[in-house]
């Protein structure tokens, strides 16, 4: 799946990937997202550090974005209806309006 995250702060494209509708989910901490498609979702880590370093360094983003701004933890074969991060807990019902919750890819 590839999809577009863009740096609020400055309007930056971090990671750039296109693959028609998606949802973004992001934990308050702001280090972790819930990418969902029409068939699936993915558990990511936000690299803040290496996002910060890369542009510190005077590096100019390509539409690339930067390498290793996201770590993928885990891609679950579920839609996702609805969901919302408690802690670092992504709470989501499925396509039958089930009530899951994901932690660790559990």
């Amino acid at each position: 799946m590839l999809f577009p995250v863009f740096l609020i702060e400055n309007v930056e494209n971090i990671k750039h990937e296109n693959d028609g509708t998606f949802n973004l989910y992001w934990a308050d901490s702001g280090d972790l997202v819930a990418i969902s498609s029409d068939t699936s979702f993915y558990i990511l880590k936000y690299n803040r550090d290496v996002v910060s370093s890369y542009l510190d360094s005077g590096s100019s983003v390509d539409e690339q974005g930067v390498e290793d701004a996201f770590e993928l933890l885990h891609e679950m074969s579920e839609r996702v209806r609805t969901g919302v991060w408690v802690g670092d807990c992504f709470i989501y019902t499925n396509s039958s309006w089930r009530l899951n919750y994901c932690v660790g890819g559990e």
